[in-house]
Protein backbone atom coordinates (compact mmCIF):
# COMPACT_ATOMS: atom_id res chain seq x y z
CA UNK A 1 0.00 0.00 0.00
CA UNK A 2 1.55 3.17 -0.70
CA UNK A 3 2.81 5.29 1.69
CA UNK A 4 -0.22 7.81 1.24
CA UNK A 5 -2.66 5.72 3.10
CA UNK A 6 -0.53 3.05 5.19
CA UNK A 7 -1.16 4.87 8.57
CA UNK A 8 -4.83 4.71 7.90
CA UNK A 9 -5.80 2.05 6.47
CA UNK A 10 -7.53 -0.21 9.05
CA UNK A 11 -9.49 2.78 10.60
CA UNK A 12 -12.95 3.83 9.69
CA UNK A 13 -13.45 7.13 7.56
CA UNK A 14 -15.23 8.92 10.28
CA UNK A 15 -12.37 8.29 12.63
CA UNK A 16 -9.98 10.35 10.20
CA UNK A 17 -8.20 13.77 10.69
CA UNK A 18 -8.89 16.37 8.13
CA UNK A 19 -5.62 15.69 6.45
CA UNK A 20 -6.07 11.96 6.72
CA UNK A 21 -9.42 12.18 4.87
CA UNK A 22 -7.88 14.27 2.20
CA UNK A 23 -5.21 12.18 1.78
CA UNK A 24 -7.92 9.69 1.34
CA UNK A 25 -10.04 11.28 -1.22
CA UNK A 26 -6.76 12.31 -3.57
CA UNK A 27 -5.88 8.20 -3.31
CA UNK A 28 -9.47 7.17 -4.17
CA UNK A 29 -9.60 9.59 -7.23
CA UNK A 30 -6.35 8.09 -8.33
CA UNK A 31 -7.01 4.90 -8.07
CA UNK A 32 -10.08 5.32 -10.48
CA UNK A 33 -7.43 6.05 -12.67
CA UNK A 34 -10.19 8.60 -14.45
CA UNK A 35 -8.33 10.06 -17.79
CA UNK A 36 -8.82 13.91 -15.77
CA UNK A 37 -8.40 14.33 -12.36
CA UNK A 38 -9.56 17.89 -10.74
CA UNK A 39 -7.78 18.81 -7.51
CA UNK A 40 -9.12 22.00 -5.57
CA UNK A 41 -6.43 22.56 -2.77
CA UNK A 42 -5.01 19.00 -2.25
CA UNK A 43 -2.96 20.20 0.39
CA UNK A 44 -4.80 22.17 2.48
CA UNK A 45 -4.86 20.33 6.14
CA UNK A 46 -1.54 18.49 4.96
CA UNK A 47 1.67 18.78 6.54
CA UNK A 48 4.94 18.22 4.56
CA UNK A 49 5.15 14.65 5.10
CA UNK A 50 1.75 14.09 3.64
CA UNK A 51 1.48 16.56 1.02
CA UNK A 52 0.45 14.93 -2.53
CA UNK A 53 1.98 16.91 -5.29
CA UNK A 54 4.36 14.59 -6.06
CA UNK A 55 1.84 11.81 -6.53
CA UNK A 56 -0.32 14.36 -8.32
CA UNK A 57 2.45 14.90 -10.98
CA UNK A 58 3.35 11.75 -11.33
CA UNK A 59 -0.52 11.12 -12.30
CA UNK A 60 0.13 13.56 -14.89
CA UNK A 61 3.28 12.34 -16.08
CA UNK A 62 1.13 9.26 -16.62
CA UNK A 63 -0.29 10.84 -19.69
CA UNK A 64 -3.67 11.79 -17.75
CA UNK A 65 -4.79 15.49 -17.51
CA UNK A 66 -4.75 17.10 -13.99
CA UNK A 67 -6.14 20.88 -12.88
CA UNK A 68 -4.55 21.86 -9.30
CA UNK A 69 -6.20 24.69 -7.76
CA UNK A 70 -4.39 26.53 -5.41
CA UNK A 71 -2.93 29.87 -3.71
CA UNK A 72 0.70 28.35 -3.07
CA UNK A 73 1.94 29.51 -6.26
CA UNK A 74 5.57 28.31 -5.36
CA UNK A 75 3.53 24.85 -4.53
CA UNK A 76 2.07 25.12 -7.84
CA UNK A 77 5.78 26.16 -9.68
CA UNK A 78 7.36 23.43 -8.53
CA UNK A 79 4.92 20.83 -9.53
CA UNK A 80 3.66 22.21 -12.89
CA UNK A 81 4.56 22.92 -16.21
CA UNK A 82 2.34 25.35 -16.61
CA UNK A 83 0.61 28.01 -14.42
CA UNK A 84 -2.82 29.53 -15.54
CA UNK A 85 -3.55 32.52 -13.12
CA UNK A 86 -6.89 34.52 -12.31
CA UNK A 87 -8.32 37.67 -10.59
CA UNK A 88 -11.43 39.01 -10.52
CA UNK A 89 -12.97 35.56 -12.87
CA UNK A 90 -10.57 36.86 -15.40
CA UNK A 91 -7.68 35.33 -16.90
CA UNK A 92 -4.42 37.35 -15.83
CA UNK A 93 -1.74 34.66 -17.31
CA UNK A 94 -0.99 31.41 -18.68
CA UNK A 95 2.07 29.90 -19.04
CA UNK A 96 5.71 28.58 -17.57
CA UNK A 97 6.65 29.14 -14.20
CA UNK A 98 9.76 31.02 -15.06
CA UNK A 99 7.41 33.19 -17.22
CA UNK A 100 4.52 33.70 -15.01
CA UNK A 101 5.62 33.29 -11.75
CA UNK A 102 6.85 36.83 -10.89
CA UNK A 103 6.49 39.47 -8.26
CA UNK A 104 4.18 41.34 -10.50
CA UNK A 105 1.88 38.37 -11.03
CA UNK A 106 1.92 38.50 -7.04
CA UNK A 107 0.73 41.91 -7.20
CA UNK A 108 -2.05 41.70 -9.40
CA UNK A 109 -3.47 37.95 -8.13
CA UNK A 110 -3.22 38.36 -4.66
CA UNK A 111 -2.25 42.35 -4.08
CA UNK A 112 0.75 41.22 -2.05
CA UNK A 113 4.59 42.47 -2.35
CA UNK A 114 6.53 39.73 -2.56
CA UNK A 115 9.53 38.48 -3.50
CA UNK A 116 10.24 35.16 -6.03
CA UNK A 117 13.60 33.35 -6.28
CA UNK A 118 14.41 30.08 -8.00
CA UNK A 119 16.56 27.54 -7.08
CA UNK A 120 17.55 24.63 -9.42
CA UNK A 121 14.01 23.34 -9.32
CA UNK A 122 12.78 24.77 -5.94
CA UNK A 123 10.69 27.98 -5.36
CA UNK A 124 10.32 30.45 -2.67
CA UNK A 125 7.94 32.76 -2.19
CA UNK A 126 8.20 35.36 0.13
CA UNK A 127 5.52 37.37 0.93
CA UNK A 128 6.47 40.96 2.52
CA UNK A 129 3.10 43.07 3.03
CA UNK A 130 0.44 44.35 1.26
CA UNK A 131 0.64 45.70 -2.67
Amino acid sequence: MPHLLRSVADRLTDTLSGGELARTHVARAMAAEAPFLLADEPTAALDPLHQVMRLVRAYADAGRGVLVVTYDAALAARAAHRLVWMAGGRLVADGAPEATLITERLAEVYGVRASVRRFAEDWLVTVEGAA
